[in-house]
């Protein structure tokens, strides 16, 4: 390898760091607080406040005394994402759920009001305000409200006012 394509190599990797940071962590450890990520930037006013270099770990340490918002703000560093257990994952995840769905019964609401509100006829497939529009454009609905049983479930899909049979 030549002289100029190792420089271009160490040109193109400073251009893909400007565009591309890598954030600055600080972790606490049992005896020490753990400086990781991109360090090179903050060097200097990581070895001002005292800090060390661990080699092996390619990392930097400072006293555990020094865990305060103001050395973050100095550094720039920020907490490491936390990481959630699996039931808090699964109830973060649910709730997530539950706000999508009632997001979107909220759109379908006001999707039934606005063709009910239309005294055009366009939209005579919509019964009543308990309708479920499920495909708009193919006129599809699922009403509980003028659902009926044939002995085995609820038939309650409709296309455009007609009950779907799956015939």
């Amino acid at each position: 390898m030549d002289q100029s394509s190792v420089t271009r190599k160490i040109e193109r990797r400073f251009q893909n760091s400007a565009k591309y940071p890598m954030p600055l962590y600080m972790t606490r450890e049992e005896t020490r607080l753990v400086i990781s990520g991109n360090t090179f930037e903050a060097k200097e006013a990581i070895k001002e406040l005292g800090g060390r270099w661990d080699a092996p770990r390619r990392i930097w340490t400072l006293p555990l005394e020094m865990d305060t918002e103001e050395t973050r703000t100095r550094l720039g560093a920020i907490k490491p994402p936390l990481v959630l257990s699996e039931d808090e994952r699964r109830a973060a995840a649910a709730e997530k759920e539950q706000k999508r769905r009632a997001a979107a019964a909220a759109k379908n609401r006001e999707l039934v009001q606005s063709c009910l509100a239309d005294k055009s006829g366009k939209y005579w497939w919509v019964c009543c305000d308990k309708c479920e529009i499920v495909d708009f454009k193919k006129g599809h609905t699922s009403c509980r409200a003028h659902a009926h049983w044939d002995g085995q479930s609820w038939c309650s899909f409709r296309i455009f006012g007609s009950l779907y049979t799956g015939n």
